[in-house]
């Protein structure tokens, strides 16, 4: 469990891309991964709506965001 909590973490202030259960494609800046009690993890693009890592399909990393 410890690993999937690592490697959700690693994807903060990443960009990505992925599909929805709705077959839509998603693209935008990881800013949150929540944590729940029922053990599911979820994230979110800026201030939208949280999608959970289970749902989504071919999530891939296309860059990293700097800041300056």
């Amino acid at each position: 469990m410890a690993d999937a909590h690592t490697t959700s973490l690693q994807y903060l202030g990443k960009y990505v891309s992925f599909l929805t259960a709705s077959a839509f494609e998603m693209k935008g800046v990881i800013s949150s991964v929540i944590f729940n009690m029922d053990g599911t993890v979820e994230f979110s693009l800026g201030w939208g709506e949280f999608y959970s890592f289970i749902e989504v399909r071919n999530l891939k990393i296309v860059g990293d965001v700097h800041l300056l």
